[in-house]
């Protein structure tokens, strides 16, 4: 028989993080979260619109911190707010001079590499080549350098 004091504490504890999880979530990741730990290269899926943070902040950590944001093309398909969210992040990543990189996320192999959705994006806000990571091998092969040099 199931105890229905334990049940509303839990429906209660859940209610309360569904609630706080966005706070909670900028938080740890931004202020002055996971961003800050060396190995930590980019933040993925930050437009999800199910797990809100505040875009702003997070692009500025991000800046501060030589992160990258990862903008993610099978996001505007399957994450309802992502399309509203990712584009105020790649809006702001231009503002700020915050490079991004690209991601498929494929879930099937006929779309590994698709970045459809992502070029329009970048299209619509004249986002610039210049901070977009993956766009050639050279920029990659840069990154990697510098990136090797924080744990020199």
């Amino acid at each position: 028989m199931l105890n229905s004091t334990w049940c509303l504490q839990d429906f209660t504890r859940y209610a309360f993080l569904r609630q706080m999880l966005p706070t909670i979530r900028t938080r740890f990741l931004y202020q002055p979260g996971i961003v800050h730990y060396p190995h930590v290269d980019a933040v993925s899926h930050p437009g999800n619109g199910q797990f809100q943070v505040d875009i702003e902040t997070a692009v500025k950590a991000a800046r501060g911190n030589n992160k990258l944001i990862e903008i993610n093309n099978h996001s505007f398909a399957i994450r309802k707010g992502s399309e509203v969210n990712c584009k105020e992040f790649v809006l702001l990543c231009k503002k700020y001079d915050v490079r991004v990189i690209c991601g498929s996320d494929a879930h099937i192999s006929f779309d590994v590499g698709k970045f459809d959705r992502v070029y329009k994006l970048f299209e619509e806000t004249d986002f610039p080549e210049e901070l977009v990571l993956n766009t050639s091998v050279e920029k990659m092969e840069e990154y990697l350098i510098e990136r090797r040099k924080r744990f020199e």
